[in-house]
């Protein structure tokens, strides 16, 4: 009896395994934190004339999000198969906007994205034409040669925004390092 025994308990382990890797319907909750936040919608945004005043490298990178997945597939979800999308194509106006995170994962459904919600500020988008001035500096190491900047090229840039970043911006500095030119 004690081998009948042994051979039931491992015939069912195993079939207990089989049916919850091939069963879809039994999930389990997983959290990731630390997914990191992309942003999309920055053309349709501009298209509107309007631009995305907050610094997307300030936006919090400790996201955590809430997936249910299959039991077959909870050791694939990872901080490499789940993201956070902040899309800014929703938004038609100036001012400061809530903007809800939206959780995309490649297994699994999206429970919860913590926080749900970020705040961005958002002006209208102005451009303006800036000159670029060159800078010289160094020295050179013979005597013999002297240096100077006849041109620019191009003479001027283009600088788009946010107007009141873009209002601030008053020429393009390049600096051009001399020390050991020979021709």
């Amino acid at each position: 009896n004690l081998g009948w025994k042994i051979f039931s308990l491992i015939a069912a382990i195993l079939l207990w395994s089989y049916l919850i890797s091939s069963d879809p319907t039994i999930t389990r909750d997983k959290t990731i934190t630390g997914v990191e936040i992309t942003t999309s919608g920055l053309s349709v945004l501009n298209s509107r004339e309007l631009a995305l005043l907050t610094d997307p490298a300030t936006l919090p990178r400790n996201i955590s999000v809430r997936v249910s997945v299959p039991q077959s597939e909870y050791s694939r979800v990872s901080s490499d198969t789940v993201r956070v999308e902040l899309d800014l194509s929703q938004i038609r106006q100036t001012g400061r906007q809530e903007v809800e995170l939206i959780g995309i994962s490649n297994y699994g459904e999206i429970l919860q994205v913590i926080p749900s919600k970020i705040e961005v500020a958002i002006e209208k988008l102005d451009t303006r034409t800036i000159p670029v001035n060159v800078q010289l500096v160094g020295e050179i190491e013979d005597s013999g040669y002297w240096y100077t900047v006849s041109r620019t090229n191009p003479v001027s840039i283009n600088v788009s925004g946010p107007s009141s970043l873009v209002a601030q911006a008053a020429s393009a500095h390049v600096t051009v390092d001399v020390t050991g030119l020979t021709q």
